[in-house]
């Protein structure tokens, strides 16, 4: 239900929308954008159902804004292209990778909900982390100077996926390795579904 959010920005990856006709709709269409996006920021909440319709606000205003400065720049686009913008834009996807388990570990750690100080530490701690995997991991196999050509990178993320999954069969196949147990927890197991 939420490909239509990755469509959307396959959409204009692919250049399957047509740029702004001027330089002047680009703008407005960026405005908009950033309209959208600051709405939903200021307009959802916890309580608010998500994905679902309240996606369609943060993911349009991006379109657009990305989408606007597809042509000519526009101030949306100069903004985002400053060095810190860009540095975050670099580090994003490791910072999401990482905020999510140190939050939701340390939360199961505290048994109670985390103060906003904790919170933050946290974060700056998940940013360290990015900016460190994003050093040492993703930049080293990124662009033609890459550890890996792509051929041999697609070719071992290939292998890697095989890998997994030929476990995973094996794992379901049978029935998630019960030799691993004792023969007391095996009996304890079997008398759950009882």
């Amino acid at each position: 239900f939420r490909g239509w959010e990755l469509g959307l920005g396959a959409m204009l990856a692919l250049g399957s929308v047509p740029r702004p006709r001027s330089a002047r709709h680009g703008e407005a269409a960026a405005w908009l954008g950033l309209a959208f996006i600051a709405t939903s920021v200021a307009a959802l909440s916890w309580q608010s159902r998500f994905p679902g319709l309240s996606a369609l606000l943060p993911c349009v205003g991006t379109a657009l804004v990305v989408w606007g400065g597809s042509g000519a720049p526009t101030v949306a686009s100069r903004l985002l292209s400053t060095r810190p913008l860009v540095f975050i834009g670099l580090v994003s996807y490791s910072l999401y990778l990482w905020h999510w388990p140190i939050l939701v570990f340390a939360r199961h750690y505290a048994i109670r909900e985390l103060t906003v100080g904790e919170r933050i530490a946290l974060l700056l701690l998940a940013a360290a982390l990015a900016v460190a995997s994003w050093w040492f991991i993703e930049r080293p196999f990124r662009g033609r100077h890459g550890i890996l050509g792509r051929r041999q990178l697609f070719g071992l993320s290939a292998a890697a996926m095989a890998v997994l999954c030929a476990l995973g069969l094996a794992g379901v196949a049978s029935s998630g390795w019960p030799q691993r147990f004792d023969a007391r927890t095996l009996q304890l197991l079997a008398g759950a579904d009882d």
